[in-house]
């Protein structure tokens, strides 16, 4: 007990006179005392030999230039100061040199550089310790002057490392070594490294050496490697360590593969083994074995994957191993589906190496090796895609997939058997293996269809050849959807500046109805019309392809001339020869070819399967299908059909293009032919009989004229608003019609830029939706739009009486984007469709575009059935107004993020005038507002001649909110208004003048 309390008497008075130490007024200003950085020893000095370095005693710090080893992770404190002298004399010691040669402290600091295990030894006078981070791991507390083993630890990256001498008497030394378990370059980086150990539990490290191999595996039999008793693993060539006896155990180890599953056959090995790979032990084999044993392990394997193959030599006899390893996807330098994460092809944790882009070979594996299958939830780009037999993609999602080389496939590799939009952007795009279903498919380049036979790709939507070519194969077919009312066939867009080689597969919709059709094929054939409209059936009674093909009859006489045979032979298929103007049946359909553009007058009772005996038989739906060739660029149909130029005659022609288009514009180009067209509309004529569908309304049939201007048509609406034709100017793909001659030679071009296929297909065998007036504002970057590519954002507004112009349940509020928006602001809402009533005078109406992404723009306005109003682009930064007169107008306008205004929400508008008010012709001269800007509580205006009385003026901000109403009479042509309630901003004034109705608008700014 006496003891006990001498002890604490002596710290006690240890720590009263800690302060007397302290004799150095010369200290450094940095580092901080104790601080530490990666790849040096800083090595601190105090006065006394203290358990813990005493600030108060610090006499300066000197950085050891002779640190040794992997890493220069160890150190020699004799190299840097004689063992009789102390730190203050090493080379470039910073502070106070009056330090004793006893009684003093050192303390080493650096900071751990790679995450891994450590062997530490150390040797030193008097007491040492040595702490990682906080945490005490050796303590010496007499002097060791031979090498002392420290147990190996692993240690992270960043932490720090302090190893404390207190030296009392003698010399001054300690000599710290530390070693990683593998280089510390890397863990076997793309090599493989042996680790030796002196024990057979992997854990008293004692060297090591890296192999040479050039394959994916090793053989310790390459090496030297302990061919005998008197041989250990230490004994390879190239070792470097410490040597050990015959029991011992090593491991080999690499990182970093090359993305892809792998098989694992072991060579051989002595004593226990181990395969563990990333932490976790695949398989354990006991014993010897100097046989080898195949596949013992698939795995997927990565840049970060970490392979050990660990063996325990416990018979003291030789010792030896080897592995193989085998790439079983036969891929390489290809980025690998792992779905580690999620299903999401977005996320780079799902991919190795990362995620893949257009210049990126991608493997789908086998599922039994991923976690999840991928799941289109982004566009995803790649070179060639291949796939396990069993694997999948899911890509029906609204996302594009980009193949930039091959994509081969299997039915069940695409789930659902589609892809939503399929993009060829190279000049040896192909695809591969078997078909599948895709909704737009878009070429930037040479694309070829390089199938298995009889396969082919089906387009439910469209297919765009921007540049380059598509070699079809014959294996593209252009699908029909009867449940589709807006989209019933695939389309061909405008092959302005592409191409497309090979036959086209073409369906055409036909909805269960008996009647006549006003019809023409796609494409031109190169085999006859029994070959495709009547599927080649060898019998009136043969149904080749269920669902497909119809009748066509003309005889008597099963078969003869092509045709199917009726008890009446009344034939079913006619031609209109332009020249006499008369109807004709055709010849036969067993010679005859079809050819796109060429009209034909058709009776369709349904598909093959019906009994055509009967009149009484019920209709059903039929899919006429044609294979041939894709008319492509301008076709002349009024020379190539003989239209007629006599007056008021009609000329019968077929849409040559599997495309919509526009026949306002081809009429309003054409010569000598009248604006107006006809066609046939199966839905009219009257009341059903029995062998018509009743879903429908009307008999036969019935023609219908099209007015091309207003974008109506002559039976457009019926009694109380029920719709009873669809037909617009829009005419559809596989439909014929007809056009008059005004007198003259007529001309007729029908041209690639006239196809409209993202209209809504009208099919004129149902019953379409009201039309109303409505302009559509289309955001592009402008370089974008040049190169056919997607919009930035779009909106639009629609006129109708039974809307309501203010904001309400009617509308569609926008939905914001990570970029560009463009929005109508209506009452402070933002909308995305703005529905409003007819304007009965003129109208400012606020857009909202934010989150430039780039400096140039183009904005599409696509204005239909628009009539009795002006419409202007009104640009607030640049305080102008363009009047949109064309339908399709393009306005550009660039951005500077520098200039505030420039990149202002509010700096567009739309003006829309009535026509009939006259505003247009109002007299500019003589109408001022000033001051303006207005910096005063008065805004005065000055009119024109006879406008005096009384005025409405209403003040709207850049959101199209009214801030202000007053009333105002003007005498002597002119008046003022008092404004002090407008706050500092840009405002729309507008006044209204009561009697005569006349109005003025100009914007205002307020200072």
């Amino acid at each position: 007990m006496r003891k006990l309390f001498f002890l604490i008497l002596c710290l006690f008075v240890t720590a009263l006179t800690a302060d007397s130490w302290a004799q150095c007024t010369n200290l450094p200003s940095s580092p901080t005392v104790l601080s530490a950085v990666e790849g040096e020893w800083r090595a601190y000095a105090y006065d006394g030999a203290n358990t813990s370095p005493n600030s108060n005693a610090y006499y300066g710090y000197y950085t050891d230039a002779h640190a040794y080893g992997p890493g220069k992770l160890s150190f020699d404190s004799s190299l840097s100061y004689a063992v009789t002298g102390n730190p203050s004399d090493a080379p470039g010691f910073d502070g106070c040199t009056t330090l004793g040669n006893n009684n003093h402290s050192l303390v080493y600091t650096t900071i751990i550089p790679k995450t891994g295990n450590y062997k530490m030894r150390i040797r030193h006078n008097n007491t040492a310790q040595v702490f990682q981070n906080t945490t005490r791991i050796y303590n010496g507390t007499s002097t060791r002057a031979s090498f002392q083993n420290i147990p190996v630890r692993q240690f992270t990256a960043g932490q720090k490392i302090e190893v404390r001498l207190q030296e009392t008497t003698g010399d001054s030394f300690v000599q710290f070594e530390m070693i990683p378990e593998f280089d510390f370059a890397g863990v076997g980086d793309g090599f493989w490294e042996c680790s030796v150990y002196s024990l057979g539990n992997f854990t008293d490290y004692q060297g090591g050496f890296v192999t040479t191999e050039t394959g994916l595996g090793f053989d310790s039999n390459d090496y030297n490697f302990g061919d005998s008793a008197s041989n250990p693993a230490s004994t390879a060539d190239g070792y470097v360590g410490d040597g050990v006896s015959a029991n011992h155990s090593y491991k080999f180890m690499r990182q970093n593969f090359d993305c892809g599953y792998y098989q694992f056959d072991i060579i051989r090995h002595d004593d226990d083994a181990d395969l563990i790979i990333d932490g976790s032990t695949i398989l354990s084999r006991p014993g010897w074995t100097n046989t080898r044993e195949n596949n013992v392990a698939r795995v997927y394997l990565g840049p970060n994957s970490v392979v050990e193959f660990r063996v325990t030599n416990s018979g003291g006899g030789p010792t030896s191993a080897g592995l193989a390893l085998t790439r079983l996807d036969a891929g390489s330098n290809e980025t690998i589906w792992t779905g580690e994460v999620s299903t999401n092809t977005n996320n780079p944790a799902n991919w190795c190496p990362g995620l893949p882009d257009a210049t990126t070979n991608v493997y789908i594996p086998d599922p039994a090796f991923t976690t999840n299958s991928p799941v289109m939830n982004a566009d995803l780009s790649v070179a060639n895609l291949r796939f396990h037999a069993n694997a999948s993609l899911d890509a029906q999602s609204a996302f594009r997939l980009s193949v930039n080389g091959t994509l081969t496939t299997t039915a069940s590799q695409l789930v659902g058997g589609k892809v939503n939009e399929l993009y060829l952007g190279s000049t040896n795009a192909r695809l591969e293996g078997e078909g599948f279903e895709v909704t737009t498919l878009i070429v930037d380049g040479t694309a070829t269809l390089a199938l298995n036979a009889n396969q082919e790709i089906g387009i439910t939507d469209l297919v765009q050849v921007n540049s380059g070519s598509l070699d079809t194969n014959g294996q593209l077919r252009l699908k029909c959807q009867f449940a589709d009312l807006t989209q019933r066939v695939a389309q061909i867009d405008d092959l302005t500046n592409g191409s497309i080689t090979g036959d086209v597969i073409t369906e055409q919709c036909i909805p269960g109805r008996r009647g006549f059709r006003l019809v023409t094929p796609p494409v031109t054939t190169s085999t006859t019309i029994h070959n495709n409209w009547q599927q080649g059936a060898t019998a009136v009674g043969d149904n080749p392809k269920s669902g497909y093909g119809t009748h066509i009859t003309g005889s008597k006489i099963d078969q003869t001339n092509g045709f199917d045979a009726t008890p009446s032979g009344n034939p079913s298929l006619f031609l209109f020869d332009n020249s006499n103007q008369q109807w004709s049946s055709i010849a036969n359909t067993n010679v005859n070819t079809l050819t796109a553009g060429q009209g034909y007058r058709l009776m369709v009772r349904g598909d093959r399967s019906l009994d055509i005996r009967y009149n009484t038989a019920l209709s059903n739906n039929t899919i006429l299908e044609a294979t041939g060739s894709v008319r492509q660029g301008n076709v002349d149909l009024a020379n190539e059909l003989n239209f007629s130029s006599m007056a008021d005659d009609f000329n019968f022609f077929g849409n040559p293009y599997p495309a919509a288009i526009d026949m306002q514009a081809v009429l309003q180009n054409a010569t000598n032919l009248a604006s107006d067209y006809y066609i046939w509309d199966p839905n009219l004529g009257g009341t059903n009989d029995n062998n018509q569908n009743s879903s429908n309304l009307g008999g036969r049939g019935a023609f219908v004229t099209v007015d091309t201007e207003q974008n109506t048509n002559t039976v457009a609406t019926g009694t109380s608003g029920f719709t009873t034709s669809a037909a617009n100017r829009y005419l559809q793909p596989g439909q014929a019609a007809f056009v008059k001659s005004t007198g003259g030679v007529p001309d007729m071009s029908i041209q690639e830029s006239y196809k409209r296929v993202s209209e809504p297909q009208t099919d004129v065998f149902r019953p379409g939706a009201q039309t109303r007036t409505y302009v559509d504002l289309i955001l592009y970057e402008a370089n974008q739009l040049q190169n056919g590519e997607t919009y930035r954002d779009a909106l639009r507004l629609k006129w109708n009486s039974s809307y309501t112009t203010l904001a309400g349940v009617e509308d569609a509020s926008k939905m914001g984007n990570l970029d560009e928006n463009i929005a109508v602001v209506n009452n402070g809402k933002y909308l995305a469709i703005d529905r409003r009533n007819y304007p009965s005078q003129e109208e400012i109406i606020p857009l909202f575009v934010n989150q430039y992404r780039h400096q140039i723009y183009t904005v599409v306005v696509k204005r239909t059935e628009w009539e009795n109003m002006d419409l202007y682009w009104v640009d607030n930064y640049l305080n102008t107004e363009t009047l949109i007169d064309n339908d399709i107008q393009f306005i550009h306008f660039s951005v500077d993020a520098n200039l505030p205004a420039s990149i202002a929400a509010q700096r567009f508008a739309l003006k829309v005038k009535p026509s009939s008010l006259g505003i247009s012709d109002m007299p500019a001269e003589g109408f001022s507002m000033y001051p303006n800007p207005l910096n005063q509580d008065y805004l005065s205006f000055a009119l024109p001649a006879n406008l005096d009385g009384l005025w409405t003026v209403k003040v709207f901000d850049m959101l199209g909110k009214k801030v202000m109403e007053e009333d105002a009479t003007a005498d002597n042509q002119q008046f003022e208004l008092q404004a002090n309630q407008l706050k500092t901003g840009v405002y729309l004034v507008q006044l209204q003048h009561t009697s005569s109705q006349k109005q003025f608008t100009q914007k205002l700014v307020v200072h």
